[in-house]
């Protein structure tokens, strides 16, 4: 046991005296640490074996089991290399914690809806799907909103439309911190750090870098109110736009964002905001392109990204109906794939969404069709396997079983008898009636 609290501590204990901690090199280098013990330190998969990764799996409660199942599904017929651990952490806190664990040790997951008690259950406290972004301090939310061609001969849309908002996760509106300190009167505070939105902002410009996006946009509420959480993270992202000047910036209220988006649909590309102004504004977004079940999030951190569809919603009244639409879901599996490197069966799923909806053929209820949530599955599967003829999944048709074989006698060595010599043959002969008379 000393040994094995020598090697985890990086420390050694005297021979002589017990207890007494004398100071020691560790015996494993920093390097060995850092993947787990620093916070900046680069995300990757942690499971990865062969070729192979291991995610963890949330299905959830309402539509998230049947939508999570058939994600899987067109991500085995893509030829994604995943292992799925699937947890249930909305049973107990046992399983909450098991949860916890799967995320830290994978760091990569795809997640439903995880909380199965109602509001007035979750009256002044957090929901599960809450924690699970505190504690695995997921501090960004990812949400790229963009249009699938093909839609507009379904439904009035913007057609160009591809913007992404980056809000935040962990502060501001999600930390709940209200209190009733007399009775009727509610305080809710606040709290805004200026580390948190520094690292918000720097992700969002890196991320303008690397997709080659022109132009971030910061969105406050400073015509409405007029407060200092606003004004530190106005500061913090003029800080952050200076290390940039490559990338034009803009600072404006929400209301004048969405008249602007009303007019032109092009006139924002990257866009920071809080938590509630994000959801407000990706509301208004999902009703833009078509349908709230069209886009995904990412949940990004710096030791797990955590993929899920962007409107967080149970779904109960749909659940076990077959006719909701599995595209978020989809599409936080493709985010999945392409947070591992498995870019081409990412493409190939991508494809196949942009030629299924311009095709208008299956589609669900709400785009305005009449398939369910089986069939559409069905026929997204088969667009990705024209591009993909090399990987086998359960949708493909078994082959025809082969033909029934001709009667075969059973074989007699009497036959064989007579192609030996004569006297070699009539000794066989005899022995073979000698045996059938002794019997």
């Amino acid at each position: 046991m000393n040994k094995l609290l020598r090697y985890f501590r990086g420390c050694a204990y005297s021979s002589g005296s017990r207890g007494v901690l004398l100071k020691s090199k560790p015996i494993l280098p920093v390097f060995f640490y850092k993947r787990w013990l620093n916070n900046e330190s680069e995300l990757v998969p942690r499971t990865k074996v062969g070729g192979w990764t291991t995610i963890t799996v949330m299905p959830g409660v309402g539509i998230g089991p049947e939508l999570v199942a058939i994600t899987m599904d067109v991500l085995d017929c893509a030829g994604a290399r995943f292992h799925y651990d699937i947890v249930h952490p909305e049973k107990d806190e046992n399983e909450f914690e098991c949860m916890i664990h799967s995320v830290k040790r994978n760091g990569i997951g795809i997640k439903a809806s995880i909380e199965s008690k109602n509001y007035k259950q979750l009256f002044m406290e957090p929901t599960n799907n809450m924690r699970l972004r505190k504690i695995m301090d997921l501090y960004v939310d990812v949400i790229e909103c963009k249009t699938f061609p093909g839609l507009e001969n379904k439904k009035k849309i913007h057609k160009n439309m591809d913007i992404v908002i980056m809000r935040q996760n962990t502060e501001g509106e999600c930390d709940l911190l209200e209190h009733m300190p007399i009775p009727n009167v509610v305080e809710n505070i606040n709290v805004m750090t200026s580390f948190n939105a520094r690292r918000v902002s720097e992700y969002a410009f890196q991320y303008a870098v690397k997709h080659c996006r022109k132009k971030v946009s910061l969105l406050f509420k400073e015509d409405i109110t007029r407060s200092l959480p606003e004004h530190l993270g106005k500061k913090t992202f003029q800080e952050v736009a200076a290390k940039y000047p490559d990338i034009t910036t803009e600072v404006c209220s929400i209301s004048h964002a969405i008249k602007k988006l009303m007019k032109n649909d092009k006139a924002m590309d990257v866009v920071v905001t809080n938590s509630l102004l994000g959801t407000i504004l990706v509301s208004i977004l999902c009703g833009i392109i078509g349908s709230p079940a069209l886009l995904a999030e990412s949940n990004i951190g710096n030791k797990a990204q955590i993929f899920e569809s962007a409107i967080r919603i149970r779904g109960n009244k749909l659940a076990g109906q077959g006719v909701a639409n599995p595209t978020a879901y989809i599409m936080s599996g493709v985010l999945a794939l392409e947070a591992t490197g498995q870019n081409t069966a990412a493409c190939n799923i991508r494809s196949a969404l942009d030629r299924i909806f311009s095709e208008g053929e299956v589609l669900t209820k709400d785009l305005g069709g009449n398939a369910t949530t089986q069939e559409f599955a069905e026929h997204l599967v088969k667009l990705i396997r024209e591009r993909n003829k090399m990987v086998h999944c359960k949708y493909d048709k078994r082959p025809p079983l082969p033909p029934t074989p001709h009667h075969v006698e059973p074989y007699n060595p009497v036959e064989d008898v007579y192609f030996l010599p004569n006297e070699l043959r009539k000794r066989i002969e005899n022995e073979i009636k000698r045996s059938k008379e002794n019997e």
